[in-house]
This record gives structure tokens, sequence and C-alpha cells, in this order.
């Protein structure tokens, strides 16, 4: 959804399930991704959503999956 601005904006929302014991963090973040959904962000194109199987809330669990997020947000991104 790029709305007024001149660039497109993609966004990457992402949780790991391990985050909390009871949850409540994933069904948030799920939430979060339906309310985006609802006011026109398309997941895949503009909006990216994620939920790392046993991830917990850490730089180790972030760091996993951090080249995706970057190949995501900047797709044109010339390859080293």
């Amino acid at each position: 959804m790029s709305g007024s601005l001149n660039k497109p904006v993609r966004l990457w929302v992402d949780i790991g399930t391990a985050e909390d014991k009871d949850g409540v963090a994933v069904k948030d973040t799920q939430a979060l991704r339906d309310a985006l959904v609802e006011r026109g962000w398309k997941t895949g194109t503009d909006l990216a959503y994620r939920e790392a199987e046993g991830a917990g809330h850490n730089e180790p669990a972030w760091a996993a999956r951090f080249g995706d997020v970057l190949v995501f947000l900047f797709p044109s991104a010339p390859s080293p």
C-alpha cells in the first residue's frame, strides 16, 4: 500500500511461535496482519507475514530470518 507516498512501501511482520508461553504474542501479531490486510495491504506484494515455528524473542531467532527480511524489503537491491 503506497497511499500518497512517492515510493511503494513494504512491511515485514513476523513472530516466533515460542515468543511467549501462552501464545498471546502470536495471536496479537495475527490480528495486526489481519488489520493490515483489511486496510488494503496485500500479502506477498507489500506485506510479508511469517510465523517462525519454535523461534523465541531473541537475536539468534531474528538473525535466522533477517536475510529474508532484507530480500523482501529491498527487492531491487543489487547483488553483492
